[in-house]
């Protein structure tokens, strides 16, 4: 746990994963981090490889997900799964989260 709080700290842009048959589970606490790590003043980013889910758009940062895959997260200092219990429940994001 010291060396995950120490990474938190550390990293200035920091992107989280949400798994990718996202849940109310996965998505409250992503976005509780999200809202955490932005408190302490780090630019954060949020990545799902799913469809947009409009029965979540209440949740404000909920609208700051980026759906879909990427290339890299090599524009992050650190990149976190959050409720992802195997790289295979990352879907198209399970490659650019294990190169990084």
């Amino acid at each position: 746990m010291k060396t995950t709080i120490k990474l938190l700290k550390s990293a200035k842009n920091i992107a989280l994963v949400s798994h990718s048959n996202p849940d109310p589970d996965t998505i409250g606490s992503t976005i509780a981090l999200y809202d955490i790590l932005s408190q302490m003043g780090k630019k954060v980013e949020l990545f799902c490889d799913a469809d947009k889910n409009d029965n979540y758009a209440f949740l404000t940062a909920y609208n700051s997900y980026k759906f879909g895959v990427i290339d890299s997260f090599k524009a992050f200092d650190l990149v976190v799964a959050v409720d992802v219990a195997s790289e295979s429940t990352l879907g198209g994001l399970a490659q650019p989260f294990l190169a990084h």
